[in-house]
């Protein structure tokens, strides 16, 4: 079952979220797939950098936290990350012009 996530912190910025994407992918932005991403956003949020993604399944997100962000940050000290909130969608729609923006 496809999940939602939410990654929100004071402590975590532009530049934190920039620097893990270098240790990760090579760039400051995402710009490959990822297995089980559905959707991934990032921006300024109220309370902090927030990163909202929706994934194919808790298994995939596990996955790439324990394989990709838990290495990186520890990398980088960025420290313990915000716990996510997380909670079961009931339905995903992805337009047709959903793709990569800046």
């Amino acid at each position: 079952m496809a999940i939602g996530i939410l990654f929100e912190g004071p402590g975590w910025t532009r530049d934190t979220y920039e620097e893990m994407n270098r240790k990760m992918f090579g760039s400051p932005r995402p710009s490959q797939s990822i297995d089980g991403i559905i959707i991934h956003t990032a921006g300024e949020g109220p309370n902090g950098f927030r990163i909202v993604d929706v994934w194919e399944s808790q298994e995939h997100f596990q996955r790439f936290m324990e394989e990709k962000v838990m290495p990186a940050a520890q990398e980088i000290g960025a420290g313990e990350a915000p716990d996510p909130q997380i909670w079961e969608l009931h339905n995903v729609l992805v337009g047709e012009g959903a793709g990569v923006r800046s």
